[in-house]
């Protein structure tokens, strides 16, 4: 039992999930945040939070991938994402904000956390996996995503 425990704690995630992972993320932010403007134009509160909402599940996602995390139950998720090395740089500030852990935001207050949330994520992952990702598609689609999102 012991010898099960002890490799449980040392495995590794693999190149190939953490890539997976990215790419799902990175899809799922693109979509997300494109949701989150249409909900600005029609002032949608609830898209607009729900959006929101999605794009920081997504940017916890990459964390917990990019940095190896392990969380051994809910509570414990925020600390070690918290403390992680490889995380956008205004995810401790932003990210309570748009997954609506911080009560009282205006809505032009979770909008630009979760878009700044989102576009920090997808420089991470343009950073991060760009060389190492063996995907050609994803590396595209990164290269396109990060530029795209950059030049509005």
């Amino acid at each position: 039992m012991e010898d099960l425990v002890r490799k449980r704690q040392t495995a590794k995630v693999t190149p190939d999930i953490v890539e997976g992972i990215a790419w799902k993320s990175c899809r799922d932010i693109v979509e997300y945040l494109g949701k989150l403007r249409n909900g600005r134009i029609l002032r949608d509160e609830y898209l607009i939070r729900y959006a929101a909402m999605a794009v920081a599940d997504n940017a916890q996602e990459v964390v917990i991938a990019l940095n190896d995390l392990s969380p051994l139950t809910e509570n414990a998720v925020w600390y070690q994402v918290a403390d992680a090395v490889k995380k956008p740089r205004h995810f401790s500030v932003d990210f309570p904000i748009s997954r609506g852990l911080k009560g009282g935001a205006t809505s032009s207050r979770v909008v630009s956390s979760a878009e700044r949330l989102g576009q920090e994520t997808l420089d991470l992952l343009d950073r991060e996996l760009t060389t190492i990702a063996r995907n050609r598609r994803f590396r595209a689609f990164l290269k396109t995503v990060s530029g795209d999102i950059q030049s509005r």
